[in-house]
């Protein structure tokens, strides 16, 4: 399923609750869509309860730090997604993410097979380490691409 600029999906995802085996959907492309922090907090919330999603895209979007965190937290709690892309997650303010980074790298998504964070400015030094440990503990990954990402300024 291709979503492309889609802000009537956006709005509806507050209300998404999928319920077992009721919704089949295995692979969403959000990118470009002008997603923020309140949609990626809703899309978090959706990760947390599990649904049959293996794929997603968030790239390309205004996520913001907080946003970032809220996609972590849903992950940690997830165990069906295995490709997730935050290429070019922006902040409105245009300020390093560290906090949302270095969530995202220490959430236990151990099932993910390809995380791209490319083209993102991650922040500070703490990022990087949590990443190093969660390389450590993700038996799983295949792929990761860090291609013009900033982890330490």
């Amino acid at each position: 399923l291709l979503l492309w600029k889609s802000k009537r999906l956006v709005t509806g995802l507050k209300t998404f609750q999928p319920v077992s085996g009721c919704c089949n959907l295995r692979r969403v492309d959000f990118r470009e869509s002008g997603l923020d922090e309140r949609a990626a907090k809703w899309i978090g919330e959706g990760l947390g309860r599990d649904p049959k999603l293996e794929w997603l895209d968030l790239s390309e979007n205004m996520l913001g730090d907080s946003g970032v965190s809220f996609i972590a937290n849903g992950l940690s709690s997830n165990n069906n997604l295995r490709h997730l892309a935050l290429s070019k997650v922006e902040s409105k303010k245009d300020e390093p993410m560290s906090q949302g980074f270095a969530a995202l790298f220490s959430c236990q998504a151990r099932l993910l097979e390809v995380l791209d964070v490319s083209r993102n400015k991650t922040g500070k030094r703490e990022s990087f380490k949590a990443l190093i440990g969660w390389l450590s503990s993700n038996p799983n990954l295949t792929s990761l691409d860090l291609c013009y990402t900033d982890i330490d300024n």
